[in-house]
């Protein structure tokens, strides 16, 4: 339930590298030995770190173990005790959690977690966090993390018109841990595509999450790959489609495109709105969506959370940035004019993504 494979393979490739002189020399080991302990007590002085400033930290020793490359038995030990300490960072970096559940899949590894000092379980993706719900009984039904309604999905569900319908058709491509089925009404029918069977069986897992059984809309999942599934669901009317698959490490290129956004709008209803959450630690998203709302006319808004007070930021919200594109300005209502919700930035070098074009390095976030 975890991806082992790969570092003991490429330690073994490093064992086995063609020399002419393999005679092993008490140097060999030691100097491993060496590197190992210095990084397992350097480890937790390097988790807290600044991103870069760990990054800068693990290049030096990176450069140190390559320059092993010559002596294949200290190479190899040198990029397993590498891969050791990598492995007691990521216990470090759970901290206090309990893990419920772990599980791999096709598409990485998920890892369910009780926090008890911060009462809320966790749902990640690798990294990546894809949801949160509280223990607190007051709390279990409010979604949190990316989702809270103090945050861009608040407004998009309180004061977008398609949301005053008395009764909404929700759409949302990604399920996580379903914490946007609390913003849904008992009337109401909401659909969520989901690729990974796993991820599905952990958000209806009651000992897990709660909010699909909870919550008050009537909800469907489909599996499989939401440009395939949505191509198929040629009846859909919905007043609010809500993409939310572009938060992990990779995104999927192909539903950000040109031909996508025209499959979207022609499963929109009259005056719906599309939902974008285009969070991400290392894509800028905003100019791609800003190129494919100007290459089909629509009127676009962004929300970037990231002043997050400190009530909310200890209830669970996170920061978090949300685009919403409709056909029209007055479908957006008090969002086009809010303070708060901004034009899309554009940028002259990002041009629109198509089936047949995307440039992900070009959007890469560089900090």
């Amino acid at each position: 339930n975890r991806i082992y494979e790969y570092p003991i393979v490429l330690a073994l490739a490093g064992l086995l590298l063609p020399r002419a002189d393999r005679r092993a020399k008490p140097s060999d080991v030691l100097l491993p030995l060496a590197l190992g302990a210095a990084l397992l007590a350097l480890t937790p002085r390097i988790a807290p770190l600044p991103s870069l400033l760990a990054l800068l930290v693990t290049m030096v020793f990176g450069v140190v173990i390559f320059s092993f490359a010559e002596r294949p038995m200290r190479f190899g030990l040198a990029l397993a005790a590498l891969f050791v300490a990598g492995q007691f960072r990521t216990q470090l970096t759970a901290g206090h959690e309990n893990i419920l559940d772990l599980e791999r899949s096709y598409f990485g590894v998920y890892r369910v977690a009780l926090n008890p000092q911060l009462h809320r379980v966790t749902l990640h993706h690798g990294t990546t966090l894809h949801g949160a719900q509280s223990t607190i009984p007051s709390l279990r039904l409010v979604p949190l993390t990316y989702y809270h309604p103090n945050g861009p999905s608040g407004d998009v569900f309180t004061y977008a018109p398609a949301a005053a319908k008395p009764v909404r058709n929700v759409g949302v491509v990604g399920l996580g841990a379903g914490s946007l089925a609390c913003y849904g009404h008992p009337t109401e029918h909401w659909t969520f595509y989901e690729i990974d069977p796993v991820v599905a069986r952990i958000a209806l897992d009651r000992r897990l999450f709660t909010f699909l059984r909870d919550c008050p809309p009537s909800v469907r999942i489909k599996l499989g790959d939401a440009r395939l599934t949505l191509g198929k669901a040629s009846r859909a009317n919905y007043d609010i489609l809500v993409l939310d698959a572009f938060s992990s490490d990779a995104i999927p290129v192909h539903l950000l495109t040109r031909e996508a956004f025209q499959l979207y709008l022609s499963l929109l209803a009259p005056h719906g709105v599309i939902f974008v959450h285009i969070s991400n630690e290392h894509l800028d998203l905003e100019p791609v969506l800003a190129a494919v709302a100007g290459e089909l006319h629509l009127a676009s808004r962004v929300r970037r959370d990231f002043q997050v007070p400190e009530s909310d930021a200890a209830e669970g919200r996170t920061p978090a940035v949300w685009a919403v594109l409709s056909r029209s300005s007055r479908d957006l209502g008090p969002l086009w004019n809010a303070a708060r919700w901004k034009p899309l930035r554009q940028r002259t070098d990002v041009h629109v993504w198509t089936d047949d074009f995307s440039n992900i390095v070009q959007v890469f976030s560089w900090r």
